[in-house]
């Protein structure tokens, strides 16, 4: 069946009822008990809003979700192509019990998945595994094979003007933050929307701000995800490269990119060099660091994962504010902050927390759009940006796992302990199994990228050795 992650599951799209055994797998059936399990969760009644990414495999889900949502006794708000942070926030403005976002986020066009909200919140640990319980019995009682999705009227329930009033939303808040009607008038944006579910949000926003909007990947031409959005900047990157006149223009900032469900954000900053075009990345860190000023010596704090770079934290703790570092997650981020009583946090993989915006989660859209004003308000780039925040040498490498191999860290922990004790380069080491791919994730970080760069390869070397 398919991988769960902290707020739903994700797996190789299978246009069948029955429900999936494999690694990595989801069909319509998983998809139809899913939403009918978190309907019961949520309670008797319960109005559920849902949409979609631009996958053509969203048109046939939506269809079970839906059933699903009904035969457990729910009413469908269904608000068709919507960015996650749009769905969560328009089923928070309507009072509804839940919301469902048909979408794998960031993984390839093949994939498909799910993720919920109950209430104003993501589901908890405690909550995923009374879904899945729930799912569990749901499939036991055979209910899944009688659902009827033809009963589900897409004319009567699609919503699609509620997408508007998510995008006056983040208008309003972007206005009333920086206080200029038209903050981005004469400025020169970049879009990538990883031919995603903001194709029609993110660069329209921009636009009413004043911008002029050069898309990429802004398109369902192509396939969502491959090679573009804010986890394959190198599309976006080559876009740039040949433009150089673009580049060259005074008035541009840099590139926005969202992932395919648009609650990331990542940016792209370029200058024109002697020969070619250099560029830079505006991640995670950085977006945090600038939401960071302005909470300076308020006595609070931020919160961030176990990815942080370090350089992002020295700068944050010299503000005067506290600094907290978590599990890997944006549920986790969000869990931190309430703790504590603070308000931002941030992945530095662009999952951006702002608890004023109202969502538990991050809101690439409204995250792209103000570090855009807030370049264009403080008279500076994203190349500027990035270069007055330089980041320590940080490497990730994702290592595919073969199939039916599991990640033993125990195998590798001579070679952990030398990378800790590597006091001259100050080096700082994660490993982490993905909760939703059948892969690792290695992170080293440290004050030389020579060394440090060649310790990540080492590392590499031996995580593919010790796991064939």
């Amino acid at each position: 069946m398919a991988v769960q992650g902290t707020d739903g599951a994700r797996g190789l799209f299978i246009e069948s009822l029955e429900i999936t055994q494999g690694d990595n797998v989801l069909s319509i059936g998983d998809v139809a008990g899913y939403s009918m399990a978190l309907t019961e969760m949520a309670g008797p009644g319960s109005t559920i809003v849902m949409g979609r990414d631009t996958r053509p495999s969203g048109d046939v889900l939506k269809r079970y979700a839906a059933a699903g949502i009904e035969a457990a006794g729910g009413v469908v708000i269904d608000v068709g192509v919507a960015p996650t942070p749009a769905i969560q926030k328009i089923a928070l403005q309507l009072g509804a019990a839940g919301a469902i976002s048909l979408t794998p986020s960031h993984n390839p066009h093949t994939d498909a998945g799910w993720k919920g909200m109950l209430g104003a919140e993501k589901p908890s640990k405690k909550q995923i595994d009374a879904i899945e319980s729930r799912f569990q019995d749901i499939v036991n009682r055979g209910v899944i094979d009688r659902l009827d999705p033809s009963t589900y009227d897409a004319l009567k329930h699609e919503q699609t003007h509620l997408l508007q009033d998510y995008m006056d939303s983040v208008l309003l808040g972007i206005r009333s933050t920086f206080d200029d009607e038209w903050p981005l008038d004469g400025k020169v944006v970049v879009v990538d929307t990883a031919r995603g579910a903001a194709n029609k949000v993110t660069p329209r926003i921009l636009e009413q701000l004043g911008a002029h909007v050069v898309p990429f990947a802004c398109d369902t031409d192509g396939l969502i995800n491959h090679n573009c959005g804010a986890t394959h900047l190198g599309g976006v990157r080559r876009f740039l490269a040949e433009r150089p006149e673009l580049i060259a223009n005074p008035a541009f900032i840099g590139a926005v990119a969202n992932d395919g469900d648009a609650d990331r954000f990542m940016g792209v900053g370029a200058v024109m060099g002697s020969t070619s075009p250099r560029f830079v990345t505006l991640d995670g860190n950085i977006a945090l660091e600038l939401k960071a000023t302005e909470f300076a010596m308020q006595e609070m704090g931020v919160v961030s994962t176990e990815y942080v770079n370090p350089a992002t934290v020295r700068r944050i703790r010299a503000m005067g504010l506290q600094f907290i570092s978590c599990a890997n997650g944006d549920v986790n981020v969000t869990k931190t902050l309430r703790e504590q009583g603070w308000l931002v946090g941030a992945e530095p993989s662009g999952h951006l927390v702002d608890l004023r915006l109202g969502i538990p989660s991050g809101d690439g859209v409204y995250n792209a759009v103000s570090t855009a004003v807030f370049a264009a308000i403080n008279g500076t780039s994203f190349w500027d940006i990035c270069r007055e925040r330089r980041l320590d040498p940080d490497y990730l490498e994702n290592i595919p796992l073969p199939q039916g191999v599991a990640y033993d860290r125990s195998l590798l922990e001579s070679v952990f302990v030398r990378t800790k004790k590597d006091e001259a380069n100050a080096s700082v080491l994660v490993d982490r199994k993905s909760g939703t791919e059948n892969l690792v994730r290695i992170r080293v970080s440290g004050k030389d990228a020579r060394t440090t760069y060649r310790r990540t390869n080492g590392i590499v070397r031996a995580v593919r050795r010790t796991h064939q």
